[in-house]
């Protein structure tokens, strides 16, 4: 599985800061609008709340990343910023 970051993502340059200035609500964990949309509609058809959802995702994520694939990541970030 290769990863990478989606186009024009950066990281918050503060605590609390938004990714993307795009985005307008401020969450602990911040997500685009697009994300948020599609959580909201997975969560609809479980009947849990769409952090549920992101919760599952990740966990479910996390545990199917190789190594390779966290150490290019991390290369990815620190050549964008």
């Amino acid at each position: 599985m290769r990863l990478r970051w989606p186009s024009g993502f950066a990281f918050p340059r503060g605590v609390g800061g938004r990714t993307d200035p795009g985005w307008t609500e401020r969450r602990l964990i911040p997500l685009s609008p697009e994300t948020l949309r599609r959580l909201e509609e997975l969560a609809d058809r479980l009947h849990v709340a769409p952090l549920q959802v992101a919760a599952l995702l990740l966990e479910k994520s996390v545990g199917r990343i190789a190594a390779a694939d966290v150490a290019d990541l991390a290369r990815s970030a620190k050549s964008r910023g």
